[in-house]
């Protein structure tokens, strides 16, 4: 009876154990799975002592988690809507741009991660006629352009990413990430028989966001590229129809240009919404 009594008390014992706690009483050994923390504690910082201006950070990225996702960025513009074109008028002109971006990570510790990605974009844009009229003054000069372009490009990076959590839940986080990578870019402008280059780019950014996270295991996020510096080489080509071969063609460069690039600000096709599964 006694022994039956004892099971008892150590089945009730276990119940009334909090389930957003580890079962691990020393930390180091606790599972590195998001069910098994307790999301939004607070992360203590070294400190001196001094009073100072922080945010507090909690907990929203535990070590030892593997977060698997994509973020994408769609534009479209157009003549109609846009003021990028307020000395021109009868212009026809459009675009559209679509980057997906699918990349894997692993947090090393409380709130940073590492992590590779790897984008594809592509580039669609016409202009078919415009005429510039430079404030009204009579000066007018355009016509009909017929100028189409292609774009596609290819890049991998490898980043850091620091995470803030804002609220006791581990619900609501800001996090930036240094980025370094590397793309390449082709752009064909006019029919296949016309002018195309080829960009290389190497660059390392700074991109800032914040994440929301409706499940456990799962979150979306708004991110930006704000700031980069790169070093870019462009090469041009230029090609015609061969007369000696029927169906080939000449491929002729026509120049080549290598320069340093930084930049700080904010364009449309720099904003990425994502979604992230954290494993």
């Amino acid at each position: 009876m006694k022994k039956l009594f004892s099971i008892l008390l150590i089945a009730l014992g276990a119940m009334l154990v909090p389930s957003g706690l580890s079962y691990a009483q020393d930390p180091s050994e606790a599972p590195s799975s998001r069910k098994y923390v307790k999301m939004g504690t607070l992360i203590e910082r070294d400190s001196l002592g001094r009073h100072t201006r922080k945010l507090s950070n909690h907990l929203i990225a535990p070590k030892g988690e593997i977060q698997m996702g994509t973020q994408v960025a769609y534009a479209n513009l157009s003549s109609d809507d846009s003021e990028l074109f307020l000395f021109l008028k009868d212009i026809d002109a459009s675009a559209s741009v679509f980057r997906i971006t699918p990349f894997v990570g692993y947090t090393y510790s409380d709130n940073h991660a590492v992590g590779v990605r790897f984008a594809y974009t592509t580039m669609n844009g016409n202009l078919g006629n415009g005429v510039a009229d430079l404030l009204n003054e009579g000066l007018e000069f355009g016509g009909e352009l017929g100028l189409q372009t292609k774009m596609w490009g290819f890049s991998a990076d490898v980043y850091h990413r620091t995470y803030v959590g804002l609220d006791n839940r581990g619900i609501v986080g800001l996090f930036w990430d240094i980025v370094l990578g590397y793309s390449l870019q082709k752009t064909i402008v006019g029919s296949s028989y016309g002018n195309y280059s080829f960009s290389n780019k190497a660059k390392l950014s700074f991109n800032p966001g914040i994440e929301v996270f409706p499940m456990n295991n799962v979150s979306l996020f708004v991110s930006l590229s704000l700031a980069d510096v790169s070093f870019n080489n462009v090469k041009n080509y230029e090609t015609t129809p061969s007369y000696k071969e029927a169906g080939s063609r000449n491929v002729s460069v026509t120049g080549t240009r290598s320069y340093w690039d930084g930049r700080c600000e904010i364009y449309m096709l720099d904003i990425n919404l994502g979604l992230t599964f954290h494993l």
